[in-house]
Formats: C-alpha cells, structure tokens, sequence
C-alpha cells in the first residue's frame, strides 16, 4: 500500500494543494499535517447529502458541540444523560444520544478539536447519527 492510500483511509478527498505539498514528506509528517491543519484548509467539503451511511472512517475537525436536551443554561456543559450535538465545518451536523463521561464538562473546549467516526455510521437526512467516535488527541492516534 502506497503512502496515499494510507493518508486516504480517513475519507477525506484531499485539496491538490495539500497532496503537492506531502508530496516528498514521511508518512508521520504527513498524519501530523492532517492533525494539525484545519481539515477546511487541506480537504474538499464532504456532502452527506446521497449517503445513507459512511463508507469508510472519517476525520472531521469540531467547529462546535452543545447540550440540547437540558435547559440553556448548560447548553455547553456535558452532563448527565444529555443529547449532544456536534457541529462540523462545512455546516455538518451529528448527533449523539449517548452518554460520553470521557468528554470534558466544557464542550467549548473540543472546539478545533479532530474527530474520527467509524464506517457504518448511519446518516439521516445529512445528519450523522453517531453511536460512537474517537476524539484525537495526538496524531500519533492516526497512524
């Protein structure tokens, strides 16, 4: 498997820039770039619009996450039991029912934070209906 097979497994269809850019770069400084760019800034918009679910992993970087099922107070707390919505750039929306202890009490903390979603994840209406994800934390995690 080539180096650009193995950077494509995370369903990103990548600008042209970006791939002319890794062209010469290793493997890990190329995962790094993907870490630590803004995935606007180096891939295409991803349309959900015809999918019914993902086809492969895929990263996505969180523009931001709220608490919709508790009162506007704690809009951006996670607590217990709390339906959360994740917004990604361009516009993406996912929503995820269930409880995440893992994720920090300060939603406004995961913003520009990387999120990888499992294949199969289910998509409804552009909605990604998550039932579970990794929140990366170091691109180490990517290789």
């Amino acid at each position: 498997m080539n180096k650009i097979d193995i950077i494509k497994k995370f369903s990103l269809e990548y600008s042209d820039e970006f791939l002319k850019r890794v062209e010469n770069q290793s493997l890990p400084q190329i995962i790094k770039l993907i870490f630590e760019s803004p995935i606007a800034k180096i891939a295409k918009p991803i349309d959900l619009k015809n999918l019914k679910q993902l086809n492969k992993p895929t990263l996505f970087e969180i523009s931001a996450v709220q608490n919709i099922s508790e009162p506007k107070k704690t809009r951006y707390m996670n607590t217990k039991d709390c339906t959360l919505q994740f917004i990604f750039y361009p516009n993406i929306v996912a929503i995820s029912l269930q409880k995440h202890p893992e994720l920090d009490q300060d939603l406004f903390q995961l913003e520009g934070k990387k999120i990888l979603i499992p294949q199969g994840t289910e998509i409804c209406r552009s909605i990604l209906i998550l039932k579970q994800f990794t929140l990366i934390n170091d691109y180490n995690q990517l290789l």
